[in-house]
């Protein structure tokens, strides 16, 4: 990732760069009390440089491209419930460290393995809307940066960052204050997107106009198309589907924390591993009934590619 030292300067984003910076060192260094390493579903920076005229960012080559380019075609249900999983793990490292993503979209979700693997490893990227919250260690860094920009004359704080149709009602209201429950919200719009949309279509609360989608999105108001997929879905994956309503209430403090989403996902995604296992070893019926023959009845599995740069 590069960044030009002078559009940095035009748009007053100083603070922004040196809290991205901070941010991809802190996330790969142990977290206090934590039993395992930094999710393989973290970005692993493997430079920061400053030029005169541009900052790099030296990140790993994701040959798989985004999420959104990923569900261009079909994939199984148990695929697409892997790399919301991967998401959803990134998210608790960052709440862990005290910092809010605040542009969780399709797009920023890589595919770091063989997309067409069985179970594909799935990256969160792109750290430039970060939130410091106040209970973060970095939080003492991220104020003095802030408080010498707004001391330059002329600056002021951008209204709010992220991505319009994927923001939380309070990213549009209050932005200044959002916590973890809005990378709550913006999950559950990926959720949507990823396994009950598979992609197809607007998300929940996407109007054609960008005012319109605003004010769904303050109202709780899915489209009647979003609605009319949850409505579908209540029975096909009911517990992705009542999650992604828990995740989409209005109330940032009734929203379920990252944990209880990570526990609902695996769930989910043990039950459609079991279904798929149960599937593959019902044998098919033979053509001739005199022609049966002995099985095993054993299936094949595959390891996930985990392989990450």
């Amino acid at each position: 990732k590069a960044v030009s030292r002078r559009a940095v300067r035009r748009e007053h984003q100083e603070a922004a760069i040196m809290i991205e910076r901070d941010v991809y060192k802190a996330i790969l260094a142990p977290l206090a009390g934590a039993d395992a390493p930094p999710p393989a579903s973290l970005p692993r920076v493997a430079g920061i440089m400053a030029a005169p005229d541009m900052f790099y960012f030296v990140l790993p080559l994701y040959a798989g491209g985004d999420a959104a380019d990923w569900l261009a075609t079909p994939r199984p249900l148990r695929a697409r419930l892997a790399v919301a999983l991967d998401v959803a793990r990134a998210l608790e490292w960052l709440h862990a460290l005290g910092l809010v993503h605040r542009d969780v979209k399709l797009e920023n979700v890589v595919l770091a393995s063989n997309p067409d693997a069985d179970l594909p490893l799935a990256v969160l990227i792109d750290m430039g809307c970060v939130r410091v919250l106040d209970d973060s260690p970095l939080a003492a860094a991220a104020r003095g940066y802030e408080a010498k920009l707004l001391a330059t004359p002329g600056v002021r704080r951008l209204p709010f960052a992220g991505t319009v149709p994927y923001m939380s009602p309070e990213q549009l209201r209050v932005p200044k204050t959002v916590g973890r429950a809005s990378d709550i919200w913006s999950l559950g719009t990926l959720l949507f997107a990823m396994i009950l949309a598979n992609a197809s279509g607007p998300l929940p609360f996407e109007h054609t106009s960008e005012m319109d989608t605003m004010q769904a999105i303050v109202a709780g108001a899915y489209t009647p198309a979003a609605q009319a997929v949850l409505d579908a879905s209540a029975s096909a994956c009911p517990l992705v589907t009542d999650l992604i309503h828990r995740m989409h209430t209005l109330d940032p403090a009734a929203r379920p924390t990252i944990t209880d989403v990570i526990s609902i996902l695996q769930s989910a995604l043990d039950a459609e591993t079991e279904h798929d296992g149960a599937t593959a070893s019902v044998p098919a019926e033979p053509a001739d009934p005199d022609s049966v023959t002995a099985t095993d009845g054993a299936t094949s599995s595959h390891d996930r590619d985990d392989a990450a740069s």
